[in-house]
């Protein structure tokens, strides 16, 4: 009895290229380090279609990529529920909010702002089409607070903090971070663990304003003296 073989094709749906900020920074590690990220990276779905189709994910839903060996990430358009069943939608493109996170990095919500236009697609999901060519979408990773940063900084130095409930509480999870040094600025949204930390150029050293904010829209402010390529710990954030 002949065996009939099933012909699959597997395109690329979507196509990340992931920086690491904190590498093209630094500038010493050599052409192409920066699309080497640390670890592995999660692409979180937290919604899916545009207008009046769009419906918001329970942010357990992922997308699975392959990482190919020039550092790009690759979707064959395969999602992924919270209960760990595998489907892959059919037809014309479609429009997805994705959240990436890592050990090594800050969560980075593609796009920016929910709904706003420019964000990531799946497309080739309709076999009876031709194959589109997919443009990689650009991702820009910044530190978490688990980066393996050298033991001595320089040319840039780290400021570390925590947001709490209490002296000895809590970490508050999704307390918005800002920091302020005068041209300069940056934000930082933490998890459940309160931690944040931020790489500052030594051309921004000096005074620099940090703000927490919870989700309840309690605040909390600090200024700290930062001097070039230094370690620098925050005092404990306290909203309230």
């Amino acid at each position: 009895m002949a065996v009939q073989a099933e012909r699959r094709v597997a395109r690329a749906c979507a196509i990340f290229s992931m920086v690491d900020s904190f590498v093209g920074l630094r500038g010493v590690d050599g052409p192409g380090s920066a699309r080497q990220v640390r670890g592995a990276v999660v692409f979180r779905l937290t919604a899916m279609g545009a207008g009046l189709r769009r419906r918001e994910l329970d942010p357990a839903w992922t997308l699975p990529v392959v990482r190919s060996a020039s550092g790009a990430f690759i979707s064959r358009g395969v999602l992924l529920d919270p209960a760990g069943r595998r489907s892959r939608p059919v037809g014309p493109p479609l429009d997805v909010e994705i959240t990436v996170t890592g050990r090594s990095y800050r969560a980075t919500a593609l796009p920016p702002v929910s709904g706003a236009p420019g964000g990531p697609q799946l497309v080739n999901l309709d076999p009876s089409q031709p194959t589109a060519t997919v443009t990689p979408f650009p991702v820009a990773l910044w530190p978490g607070y688990a980066y393996p940063f050298p033991d001595s900084p320089s040319g840039y130095s780290i400021v570390r903090g925590e947001v709490l409930r209490g002296p000895a509480g809590a970490g508050v999870d999704q307390a918005q971070v800002t920091a302020t040094a005068g041209s300069w600025s940056d934000a930082y949204l933490t998890d459940a663990t309160g931690q944040w930390v931020f790489v500052l150029p030594d051309a921004q050293a000096g005074a620099v304003a940090i703000t927490a904010r919870d989700s309840g829209g309690k605040s909390a402010t600090t200024t700290v003296t930062v001097t070039a390529s230094a370690t620098i710990a925050a005092p404990v954030l306290i909203p309230n």
